[in-house]
């Protein structure tokens, strides 16, 4: 079924951004034949924002089409620029919230990595839920810190963290308040939690159309992060960009009965306003900015092989928005568990990085500009200098 008020301030007064066609409907489940990645299920976007809080979200999404499964792999731990990212984090969380030897809880925990990472540098215990999650993949996290459960985080009384944390979780959540409202209530005022998602100011502002996926149903911008935060009765002590601003980081307390009220000024509706207008903008140069990708990726073909670094969602979203058709289409990643499969939708193979040796392309796409440095190291260890280019500045 489509969502038609906004998922943070449930509203419906939204301004129209744009529409994408035919999606694969999870980017980062790849399949095991190109058969089965070409049949994956797809769904259109009609992306809005909401003129009250900023919040903008795929009005056409339809959760019925999405079922996760034990083939869904999105871990950025094989990169050693995201190991630092997260190792910073976490030690950073470990020293401001005081975790040594804490009871600390994930829902949305997906594989796990970092409440494994974060319990080790800790010296805590960690319990991860996520309905969609394969509970055998705890023995994979190399630690007996860490329980990851298949289901819905407890909220009975029989689970007390000590702190409470989500990364990428929220924006996939048609009702984000009716899934993590109970969670809060749950928790001791005081308690302390971090929440992570991506940024769709930056998402906006670097017209990152390749961002865009179908199992996000919204995008948060600062000021729709800070309202959901604050409605589900959580001090927000900060909001800041992470991740070369890729990411919205949060940094909250569960607020004592009564308090956090969500105050609105005057500076809050002028963050509002230029979101709304900054969405406006993106959506009408969305157009010419794909036609100027695919003009520079037919050049880029004439000259042979094209390789895209990055199995994840933004190179998904390139391979089926500019080359789905095109089988001289290399697609690299450095997760083991992504080698041999195919993407969904456009059914482009993944290959380790070894394979460049030896079909030498001339040009490689990097999905993502944050790790630029580090693949152009790993291309030079394999004694390649191919023309590098990125899918966003």
């Amino acid at each position: 079924m489509a969502v038609p008020v906004c998922p943070v301030c449930r509203t419906d007064d939204a301004v129209a951004v744009l529409e994408l066609g035919e999606l694969p409907v999870l980017p980062n489940s790849p399949a095991a034949t190109p058969a089965r990645a070409v049949a994956a299920a797809r769904g259109d976007l009609e992306l809005v924002c909401c003129r009250t809080c900023a919040h903008l979200w795929n009005r056409r999404f339809d959760e019925s089409k999405l079922v996760y499964d034990t083939a869904y792999e999105n871990t950025l731990h094989h990169s050693p620029v995201f190991r630092e990212y997260a190792e910073g984090l976490a030690d950073r969380l470990i020293a401001e919230f005081g975790l040594g030897g804490a009871l600390i809880g994930e829902f949305g925990a997906g594989s796990g990595h970092f409440l494994a990472l974060l319990c080790d540098r800790a010296e805590a215990r960690g319990v991860g839920f996520d309905p969609g999650a394969g509970a055998e993949r705890s023995g994979d996290l190399g630690t007996d810190r860490v329980e990851l459960r298949a289901s819905a985080f407890v909220v009975d009384g029989s689970f007390r963290p000590d702190f409470v944390f989500s990364q990428h979780a929220l924006e996939h959540l048609v009702d984000p308040a009716a899934v993590v409202a109970p969670i809060v209530a749950a928790l001791a005022p005081g308690t302390g939690g971090y929440h992570e998602v991506p940024n769709g100011a930056f998402l906006l502002e670097h017209r990152a159309v390749w961002d865009l996926i179908y199992e996000h149903v919204s995008v948060f911008t600062p000021p729709s992060f800070r309202r959901l935060l604050t409605q589900l009765g959580l001090d927000v002590r900060a909001v800041t960009a992470a991740f070369g601003d890729q990411y919205l980081a949060a940094e909250v307390e569960r607020a004592p009965p009564g308090g956090s009220p969500l105050a609105e000024d005057e500076a809050t509706s002028s963050a509002v306003a230029a979101v709304v207008a900054e969405a406006v903008r993106f959506g009408a140069d969305v157009a010419a900015g794909l036609a100027d990708a695919a003009t520079s990726f037919g050049r880029w073909r004439r000259d042979g092989p094209v390789a895209v670094w990055g199995a994840g969602s933004k190179g998904v979203s390139y391979c089926n928005l500019i080359a789905a058709a095109d089988p001289g289409v290399l697609v690299v990643d450095i997760n083991p568990r992504k080698e041999g499969l195919f993407i969904a939708g456009s059914g482009h193979r993944i290959v380790a990085p070894s394979a460049l040796v030896e079909l030498r392309p001339a040009h490689v796409v990097i999905a993502n500009p944050l790790y630029r440095d580090e693949i152009t190291g790993q291309l030079a260890a394999l004694g390649l200098a191919p023309e590098v280019h990125v899918l966003f500045a």
